[in-house]
């Protein structure tokens, strides 16, 4: 049970996590706009420029859902799944083993 909980708000971020794609979409169809208006200096200046304005978004994170002033997206919750299951696999074997030396 306390790794169901555990794991809950780390899955409550899946969401937010389902926008980082779009994100990539949006991103990808920049790099299409800039090979559709190669020969257009203009055009490609402004492409740029939004880009950069999205690039520096969120403290130089990039464009993405925001929570806690952190950018999640697929990479970021991997990480995070990956460092509570290495603490609740470390933590829950020492809890049980404590357990059991107290009962003998």
């Amino acid at each position: 049970m306390t790794v169901f909980f555990g794991f809950l708000p780390i899955a409550m971020h899946r969401d937010p996590a389902a926008v980082s794609p779009s994100c990539d979409v949006l991103l990808a169809e920049f790099i299409a706009r800039r090979y559709e208006f190669l020969g257009d200096d203009a055009a490609i200046a402004k492409i740029m420029q939004l880009e950069d304005y999205l690039d520096r978004l969120n403290n130089r994170q990039g464009l993405g859902f925001v929570v806690n002033g952190t950018v999640l997206d697929k990479r970021k919750i991997c990480q995070m799944m990956l460092a509570a299951g290495g603490i609740f696999t470390t933590v829950v074997p020492f809890i049980i083993s404590v357990k059991n030396s107290q009962t003998e």
